[in-house]
């Protein structure tokens, strides 16, 4: 991402873990473009990611306006999101996980380096409820599940 800050509002904290970059949406308040205080915590989340991504061109910033000021929904606008992960449920993540895998072993079948096929973005799986029993209470039932 290249490192615009149309808005000024990239900031640092120091921790004691190290520096955290982040990005002011207070900014826009101070400057009478937007009252914060009244963005739902969701709008909040999305204005920091259109101030964050700002670049003049994909993410305008009419773009993360819009939003702070209350206008983008009744504008009819689509706002640029971008993720930095995607957390998927058993029901999507495994079947993307096999189209991963059958990827790779096709790349390596044409002797290319499997690892070429990798996510754009960070890909976490929540498994919560994907066990499967067919036998239980005898005791065969480790050898048949």
């Amino acid at each position: 991402m290249p490192d615009t800050d149309l808005f000024q509002a990239k900031r640092r904290l120091q921790t004691p873990e190290g520096p955290v970059v982040f990005f002011d949406i207070g900014v826009l308040e101070e400057r009478g473009e937007a009252d914060i205080a009244q963005l739902s915590f969701v709008e909040k989340i999305l204005l920091e990611n259109l101030v964050r991504h700002a670049d003049g061109e994909t993410v305008k910033t009419e773009h993360a306006l819009a939003l702070a000021r209350g206008e983008a929904r009744s504008k009819g606008m689509a706002l640029p999101l971008h993720m930095s992960r995607v957390i998927l449920q058993d029901g999507s993540g495994l079947p993307l996980l096999m189209d991963l895998a059958a990827q790779r072993d096709a790349l390596a079948r044409q002797g290319t380096d499997p690892e070429r096929a990798r996510p754009a973005l960070q890909a976490e799986i929540i498994v919560d409820h994907s066990v499967h029993t067919d036998v239980a209470g005898r005791p065969m039932r480790c050898g048949v599940t």
